[in-house]
């Protein structure tokens, strides 16, 4: 398994430039799968329902 490599950047607008250079470089067929995944995450927010203080059942040891 690979592992991710990553940047730490001291100020926010060099951080800026590199994620703009990054998207810039992806392929359509990137951004499409990328906006699929932004797409199903909201339907997935839209859908989910908050529980202001659940009861939650203790497990049987």
């Amino acid at each position: 398994m690979s592992t991710a490599t990553f940047k730490v950047y001291t100020n926010l607008k060099d951080a800026e430039q590199a994620r703009a250079f990054q998207a810039s470089q992806m392929t359509y067929n990137e951004r499409f799968h990328t906006l699929m995944r932004l797409i199903k995450a909201s339907a997935m927010i839209k859908n989910a329902k908050i529980l202001s203080s659940p009861i939650i059942p203790e497990k049987d040891k």
